[in-house]
This record gives C-alpha cells, structure tokens and sequence, in this order.
C-alpha cells in the first residue's frame, strides 16, 4: 500500500480509484490515508469487499476525506463498519457540508463585488453520492449519519441498503431529510417498520423535501406503514420512486390506502409492491385507480403476490382505459389462462403499455392455452414499442437546495440568482 500512497501524493491526474476486494486492512487503510490527504485529482473512491478495514480503517481514513476538495464519490460496502464507522463516514460528511457553506459564501463574496463579472473561477467540489450498503449499521450508526446530513446541501445518493436500522435510526434519518439536499434514499434489507415508515412519510409532507426515490424493500413496513407513506403522497409533489417490495405485511388494507393517494397524486412514476401480498383484492384496488385516473403512474409491479385470475381481469379493464402505464410487473403472480386471455385482449385497445412480464414459472391452468394467449400479448407489446411515442412527462418540479451552487450551473445570471438565494439564508 505505500508505493501506491507515494503514487497519489505525486499523481493529479487519477480521476477514480477503485480497489475493489484488495484485502485492505486498518493498518493498509491509513497508509492509504497519507496519500489520499496529499491528493487533488481522485473524484471517486470505491474500497468495498474489504471487510477487515473494519472502523479503525475509516476512523484512519476520514482525516483525509474530510479535507478532500476533489471527492464526490465514496463507496464503502462491506467494510464492517458498524456503528462506529458509520459515525466516522459522518464526520467526512459534516466536512463535506462545511465546504460547500464556505464555496457559497465565497461566491456570495464575489457576487457583492461585481455581480456582472464574468470570471469563472473553480470551486470546491462536494461528496454526492455515498454508499454504505452492508456494513452492520444500526441505530446508532444512522444517527450518526443523520445529523451530519441534515446540514449537507450536496449529498444527492445515500445507500444504506441491507444494514441493521431499525425504527429510531430511521426517525433520525427522517429529521434530516428537510434540511438535506438528498434526493435517493436506499433503505432496503433493514428493519424500520411501521414507526421508522410513518417518520419518512412525515418528512415527505414537508414543503422543503425534494427526495424523488425512495426504497423500502424488506423492511417489516405493514398496512400502517404503507397508510402513512399514502398519506404523504397526497402533498407530496417530489417523490417519483416509491419502492416496498417483500413487505408482505401491508396486504390488501395497505394497497387500498396507496391506491387512494393515486387518484390524486400525479408526481410518483414507479410504485414496487410486489411480495406484499396484496392478492386479488389489493390488485383490484390499484386496478381501480388506475382506470379512474391515476395518470401518473407509469410503472407498477405486483410481481408474487399471487393476484390470480380475478386480479388479472380487474387489471385487463384497467389498461383498456388508462393510457399512461408502461410497464406491469406480474411475475410468478398465480394467473391463469383466464387472466391471460383478458390481458392479451386488454392490449386490443391499449397502445402504451410495452411491457408486460407473465413468468411461465407462476401461470396455471392449461399451459398450452396459456402459451397461445402470451404470444399474443408479445406480439402487441411489440406493436405498441414500435408506435411512435407520447410527448414525455415533465419532470416533477423539485426545489433546488439554496446551499448548492455547482459550477455548471448554467448562465452568469443563473449562478447570480442562485447566490441571492443563498445571500438571503446566510443573513437569517
């Protein structure tokens, strides 16, 4: 690890450093540190599959992330950093979040001075994306992290996928999500609940929010918890992404709420409940709003929730008057030729959906009956991928940080509204 400390220190030119399953101790991991303190050039740093750096290893390492003006990226799965690392990686945060302060007060320097001129001068660069999947995160760790997030601007990804948080670590994420410039939050393979989903939704009310994509498979997330997240949808107007796959806990009482918020939510693009076990009822539910005008919604998976017969007809009348769903997720969902025969003739009259996926894994009754019918269906999802397509969708309008002012931002009289922004919070 020295020859390739001393190589950094040197090096301006290394843009992205991955060293993937390297071994990496604690003791390899702060002579790495010693490089990377010296280095101006490394944007993205990748150390995951070292799982014998462990906290010491981070502790080491966070110095020299912390004084990074060049880091944007940093991956650090499976790592076993538990709750102490997690608080190391806060601290890289919490610097993080200074920087970007002291580059907008900087441009608010330059733009008191001569708001017309027009010299570009290079700013600090800020961490946006982080990912700590798989590291035996808990409680204690996430809220570690939360403080530090609720005062970065700049953070844009954080991936916390398949640790250990449970309900308290996710109230304290669910606080900082208002003051935070966060606009991904990967919660998957946790154990949040009801509680930890109710916070989330709770934030996602807040006027100040702009998460568009939010994961929460498998996490203990039931009927109360999916109630809540519906009840959010109905003022929320940034969230684009909501996935809760493998919580079969919210049933067919959470997919009637969700389908509720639908008929009037029009931000939220791809809704994932498959393995909730929502069966024929629930999917009657979703049917229902999205034949009666949940235009929003362009992509939704029921896959494994075993909808049957009697879903699939509910979904067929569906499609034959929504005009805005693209893609139907129905995998292993215990349809039968019956079903499939009234999707296929569903598609006579539905020109948008392009994909329809029907595992032959989870089709019963007559196979061969079934097999003719899942023809016809591909051949019509192959006519209507060949139609020419419908005018996008405007993106949902999500409210830009006033901290963040990026280098590209676009015009000299973009940048100056920006700073006024930010001249207007510095001096509450």
């Amino acid at each position: 690890m020295e020859p390739l400390a001393r190589a950094l220190e040197a090096n301006a030119v290394l843009s992205s450093l991955t060293l993937d399953g390297c071994g990496i101790d604690a003791v390899a991991a702060a002579k790495l540190s010693d490089g990377l303190a010296a280095n101006t050039s490394v944007t993205c740093l990748c150390l995951c599959n070292n799982a014998a750096m462990g906290a010491d290893g981070m502790l080491s390492l966070a110095p020299a992330l912390a004084r990074s003006r060049c880091l944007q990226t940093l991956d650090v799965s499976s790592v076993s950093l538990g709750d102490e690392g997690a608080i190391g990686v806060g601290q890289v945060l919490a610097a993080h979040g200074s920087h970007s302060r002291l580059a907008a007060l900087a441009a608010l320097a330059d733009d008191a001075e001569d708001e017309d001129d027009d010299d570009e001068r290079p700013r600090p660069s800020a961490l946006h994306t982080l990912t700590l999947r798989s590291n035996g995160i808990g409680d204690e760790g996430a809220r570690g992290l939360a403080g530090p997030l609720g005062e970065n601007a700049t953070l844009r990804f954080l991936d916390l996928a398949r640790n250990d948080v449970a309900s308290a670590g996710a109230i304290a994420l669910a606080g900082a999500l208002a003051t935070s410039g966060l606009l991904t939050l990967d919660l998957r393979s946790n154990q949040i609940g009801d509680a930890g989903a109710a916070a989330l939704a709770a934030s996602l009310e807040g006027s100040r929010v702009c998460l568009t994509n939010l994961n929460l498979d498998s996490n203990n997330v039931g009927a109360a918890g999916a109630s809540a997240l519906a009840a959010a949808l109905l003022r929320n107007r940034s969230l684009g992404v909501l996935l809760l796959r493998w919580n079969p806990k919210i049933g067919t009482a959470g997919a009637a709420s969700l389908a509720a918020a639908l008929l009037k939510n029009m931000t939220l693009q791809r809704l994932d409940v498959g393995g909730c076990k929502l069966g024929a009822m629930g999917a009657a539910s979703l049917a229902a709003a999205l034949e009666k005008g949940a235009t929003g919604l362009m992509s939704l998976d029921l896959g494994w929730d075993k909808v049957g017969d009697a879903g699939a007809l509910s979904l067929a009348a569906a499609l034959r008057n929504n005009h805005t769903l693209q893609r139907l997720y129905l995998h292993d969902a215990a349809i039968g030729a019956a079903g499939i025969q009234a999707l296929a003739t569903a598609l006579d009259a539905n020109q948008t959906l392009t994909t329809l996926d029907i595992d032959g894994g989870g089709v019963e009754g007559d196979m061969e009956v079934a097999a003719l019918y899942l023809s016809a269906i591909e051949a019509k999802l192959t006519r209507n991928k060949a139609a020419p397509p419908r005018p996008p969708k405007p993106p949902p309008k999500v409210p830009e940080p006033a901290e963040l002012l990026p280098a590209t931002a676009g015009s000299r009289a973009s940048q100056a509204a920006h700073r006024r922004l930010e001249r207007m919070r510095v001096g509450r």
